[in-house]
């Protein structure tokens, strides 16, 4: 993380001197800086591939890349002729899942509780243990986990530096580089799990019926399994194509790389446990969401 963020220093700084050394030499400039409005309004759209990566790489795995999109409106503020301040809000839906049972890693098996209504259920409420005997709640129903698909729902702010070129033909090309804080709105999860059960002694075993056997629950509401708040560093590359006065098409490319935990801590986590010398511990897969994301709008 602290090379990445070096390398982006050394590679924005330059620019940023570069493009003021070129504005304050550039007839051009100079004559139609005034000419341009000091506020843009826009709308955009976007389309991501996304993935979540494990930071423990011995236990857990990522599950595969899935496809994310959103849309919003932003907004411009001009600081010179060739930098502006982007920001704004967008809606924006995520997919990404991890496999918290690879065959080519190996680590104990993680099990869970559902209710009849197909809730995840507290491990502490689902299960308690006195003198070594374990007793269940009612109603439920354990699980032996295989791979878990997560679908979260963000507004997200971005907040970036855009730099441009002069118009080549009709068009602008830029680099952008900044930050994105997201606000979780919603949270479900997709479970490819086997049924397993428990006995009074701890003993976990998958019925001989369904032990070759995946099943799957959908639309879970996982929203106390996650984080939330996202926060990640976004570098992109793009163009304008100016078609009527001030208003212009773009299209852009970014590498958006979340630095903050997208699971709960292991301390945090409520729902998902590893049998572990006869106890049950509580597990933490700290993962980061990874995005390469294109987007595509227009500016006024």
């Amino acid at each position: 993380m602290k090379n990445l963020i070096l390398i982006l220093i050394l590679i924005i700084c330059p620019l940023i001197i570069h493009i003021y050394a070129q504005e304050a030499g550039d007839p051009i400039v100079k004559m139609n800086k005034e000419k341009e409005a000091k506020l843009r309004f826009g709308l955009t759209g976007m389309g991501s591939i996304d993935w979540i990566t494990p930071e423990n790489k011995k236990k857990f795995s990522s599950g595969g890349a899935g496809l994310g999109y959103g849309w919003g409106p932003q907004l411009e503020f001009r600081i010179n002729q060739k930098t502006r301040l982007r920001t704004g809000f967008n809606l924006y839906n995520s997919y990404s899942s991890i496999d918290y049972s690879p065959e080519d890693l190996s680590f104990d098996s993680l099990y869970f509780f559902l209710d009849v209504d197909e809730n995840y259920v507290d491990w502490d409420e689902a299960i308690t243990e006195e003198n070594g005997v374990y007793a269940t709640a009612n109603n439920i129903s354990l699980y032996h986990l295989k791979k878990r698909q997560f679908r979260s729902n963000f507004v997200n702010v971005p907040l970036s530096v855009k730099m441009k070129t002069n118009e080549i033909g009709y068009f602008t090309y830029f680099g952008e580089f900044g930050a994105l804080f997201g606000f979780k709105t919603k949270s479900t999860s997709e479970d490819n799990c086997l049924i397993a059960e428990i006995d009074s002694l701890g003993a976990l075993s998958i019925p001989a019926n369904t032990s070759t056997d995946l099943i799957t629950k959908t639309d879970i509401d996982f929203s106390k399994g996650t984080q939330p708040v996202r926060a990640a560093i976004t570098v992109g590359l793009g163009a304008e194509y100016n078609f009527s006065g001030s208003t212009s098409l773009f299209f852009s490319a970014h590498f958006v790389y979340d630095f903050v935990n997208s699971m709960r801590s292991d301390k945090n986590e409520p729902f998902l446990r590893r049998k572990y010398n006869n106890e049950f511990d509580p597990v933490g897969a700290f993962s980061a969401m990874r995005s390469v994301r294109f987007s595509v709008g227009i500016l006024f």
